[in-house]
C-alpha cells in the first residue's frame, strides 16, 4: 500500500526533551538546532550576528571578544529611562575596554525588533572572564578566572524613610528617594566592610545630641547610632551585653554581623531601644543622592544581642529604613549644640517614638505629669493628690490628709480606703511624635497594684484622669508611682516614687477585691 502523507502544521510546542520521543505531541519537538518556532506554524533560521546586536558590538572584532563568555540577555521591569515597563538587554563584555556595556532593544520596530541600542551604563571591570547571572531584578557580572570582585548592576526603587500616613492607610510623604539604575560589588557586606560606625548612645539624660550625630560632610561615611534608656527594676535585662548589627538587603538578604565597640550592663531593668541615622551636615537629602548607608540595595538594620561570653547572637528587633517603626520616621533636631542658638540643625532621621530627658527625680520623656494643683509644676515637686470621689471633689475627707510633701509633711492616708488619685498629663512635646497617638496610664501603690486607665492620649495638653484605688495596709513611707505608657507598653513618662504615710481607719482588707481599674474623669 502507498504511504499515507502526514501533515505537521504546527510546532509551537516547543522542545520536549523529557519524553520518550514516540510519545510527544504532534506540536512538540525532540531537538531545534539553530531554528527558531516563535511564530505559529513556520520554522525559521535564527539567522546571524547582525540581525540581532547592534552594529557597534557586531564591529568590534575578535580581539574585544572572549569566545565562550561576555554575552547575556535578560529582561527587566524597568526600561532604560527608569520607567515600568519591561525592558530586553543584552550585556557584554569588552576586553578592549574593560567594561561591560549595556545594550536594550529598539522599540521602534515593535517587540519584535531585532535592533538594540547602545546605552550609557556600564560596569568597569578588568581582564575578566565576564559570567552572569540574573535573578530578581538585578545582574550579577562574575569573573570566570576568579581575579575581579563580582559587580551587581539592576534598577533601585526605594521610597526611603516615609513620615507620614493618609487617612486610608497610604504613606503620603517619604524623605529620600533612590529610583534609578545602579551598580555596585556583590557582595553582601557588613557594616565594618562599608565603613559605617556603629554608636551606642545612653539616653537616660538626653538624646544624641549635635556631636553624636553629626558627620562633617555628605560624602562622609554615616554612622547607625543605637540609642537606649532604661526603666530601673521594671523589666528582665539582667546582666552585661554585647550587641550587633547587620545591614538587610533587598531580597531580605542579610550582610554579616558587626559588633558595637561598648557592651551595656543592667539589672531587673526595662529597656527601650532607638535608631537614628545621620545625615551629614544638611537636614535634607535629595532623591538619587548617595544612600546614607553606602549601598543603595540596604532596606532595613537588623540588630542582636547576646551575654557577653556567649558565642549565639539573639535577634533583638529590625529597623525598615522604608517604614521605620509602627509611627514611622521623621527629621531629629538635635538643637543647637552647634553654636547657633537661632538656628536648630536637623540633620538624622530617627524611628518614632520620644527621646529621654533629665528631670529631678526619675527618667521623664517628654509628657508631664501636673501635680494636680492646677500651678503648671511637674512631677518633680512629687505632689500627690487623692479625692473621696472619681469627680475632684473631697466629700467629707476623713479618709486622707492634703498636706503636700514638699512642706516637710509627707503624706498621709487610711488604710484600706477608696480613694480617686488624680493625674493631669501634659506633653510639651506631643506635636514631636505622639500626634494622634494613645496608650496607658499606670499607677504604682495601691492595695492591688497597679492600676491602669486605657485609651490616653499621648499628645494630651493637660488632659486629666481620676485613677480609683483602695489605698494598702498600715505603715510609713508607702510608695507610690505614676507612669505613662505608649501603645506597646513601654515607659514614656515616670513620675519618680511618692512617699505615703498610712495610719489605721479600722477597717479590714477587702477579701473579695481582685482587680482594681482606672476610670477617666
Amino acid at each position: 500500500m502507498p504511504k499515507e502523507e502526514f501533515q505537521i502544521r504546527g510546532f509551537h510546542g516547543g522542545i520536549n526533551n523529557n519524553s520518550d520521543p514516540t510519545d510527544i505531541s504532534d506540536i512538540e519537538l525532540r531537538e531545534a538546532d539553530g531554528v527558531s518556532v516563535h511564530r505559529l506554524g513556520r520554522i525559521v533560521p535564527i539567522g546571524y550576528q547582525g540581525s540581532h546586536v547592534n552594529s557597534v558590538i557586531q564591529n568590534l572584532g575578535t580581539s574585544s571578544v572572549e569566545p565562550g563568555y561576555g554575552l547575556y540577555y535578560f529582561s527587566t521591569d524597568y526600561d532604560a529611562s527608569g520607567n515600568n515597563e519591561s525592558e530586553d538587554w543584552l550585556a557584554f563584555y569588552n576586553k578592549t575596554s574593560d567594561r561591560v556595556r549595556f545594550y536594550y532593544r529598539d522599540k521602534a520596530g515593535g517587540d519584535a525588533s531585532p535592533g538594540f541600542i547602545g546605552s550609557s551604563l556600564e560596569l568597569s571591570m578588568t581582564d575578566i572572564k565576564a559570567d552572569f547571572y540574573f535573578a530578581d531584578g538585578m545582574l550579577r557580572t562574575g569573573d570566570a578566572k576568579f581575579t575581579q570582585t563580582s559587580k551587581w548592576f539592576g534598577y533601585i526603587n526605594s521610597e526611603l524613610y516615609w513620615t507620614g500616613i493618609s487617612a486610608d492607610g497610604d504613606t503620603t510623604t517619604n524623605l529620600h528617594n533612590i529610583t534609578e539604575w545602579a551598580k555596585g560589588d556583590q557582595q553582601l557586606k557588613s557594616f565594618d566592610k562599608l565603613n559605617i560606625g556603629l554608636v551606642i548612645h545612653d539616653s537616660n539624660t538626653e538624646g544624641p545630641n549635635f556631636t553624636d550625630i553629626h558627620t562633617t560632610s555628605n560624602s562622609d561615611a554615616g554612622k547607625v547610632i543605637l540609642s537606649y534608656w532604661q526603666n530601673d527594676g521594671e523589666g528582665e535585662w539582667n546582666g552585661r551585653y554585647q550587641f550587633g548589627a547587620t545591614p538587610v538587603y533587598i531580597g531580605e538578604q542579610e550582610g554579616p554581623i558587626s559588633e558595637f565597640p561598648i557592651t551595656l550592663n543592667f539589672y531587673d531593668d526595662e529597656v527601650i531601644f532607638q535608631t537614628f541615622i545621620p545625615m551629614g551636615t544638611s537636614a535634607t537629602i535629595s532623591n538619587n543622592a548617595a544612600h546614607l548607608l553606602i549601598d543603595d540595595r540596604i532596606i532595613g538594620i537588623n540588630y542582636y544581642f547576646k551575654e557577653v561570653g556567649d558565642e549565639d547572637w539573639t535577634f533583638l528587633m529590625n529597623t525598615d529604613l522604608t517604614k521605620g517603626g509602627e509611627h514611622l520616621w521623621k527629621v531629629y533636631n538635635t538643637g543647637a549644640s552647634d553654636g547657633d542658638a537661632a538656628s536648630e540643625k536637623t540633620d538624622g532621621y530617627w524611628e518614632h517614638a520620644d527621646i529621654a530627658t533629665s528631670g529631678d527625680n526619675g527618667v521623664q520623656i517628654g509628657v508631664s505629669i501636673d501635680d494636680g494643683q492646677g500651678n503648671g509644676n511637674s512631677v518633680v515637686t512629687r505632689n500627690l493628690v487623692f479625692y473621696d470621689t472619681n469627680d475632684g471633689t473631697n466629700g467629707s475627707g476623713s479618709e486622707w490628709v492634703g498636706a503636700a510633701q514638699s512642706s516637710g509633711v509627707r503624706r498621709k492616708g487610711k488604710s484600706f480606703a477608696n480613694v480617686s488619685l488624680e493625674v493631669v498629663i501634659d506633653n510639651d512635646n506631643r506635636a514631636d511624635g505622639f500626634t494622634g497617638r494613645k496608650g496607658f496610664l499606670r499607677v504604682w501603690g495601691g492595695n492591688v497594684s497597679p492600676a491602669y486607665v486605657t485609651d490616653v492620649s499621648l499628645d494630651a495638653n493637660n488632659e486629666k484622669h481620676f485613677v480609683e484605688l483602695t489605698l494598702p495596709g498600715v505603715g510609713n513611707d508607702r510608695e507610690f508611682k505614676v507612669q505613662v505608657l505608649d501603645e506597646s507598653f513601654t515607659t514614656i513618662a515616670d513620675s519618680g516614687i511618692f512617699l505615703i504615710s498610712i495610719t489605721d481607719s479600722g477597717k479590714a482588707e477587702p477579701s473579695d477585691y481582685t482587680t482594681q481599674r482606672g476610670n477617666d474623669g
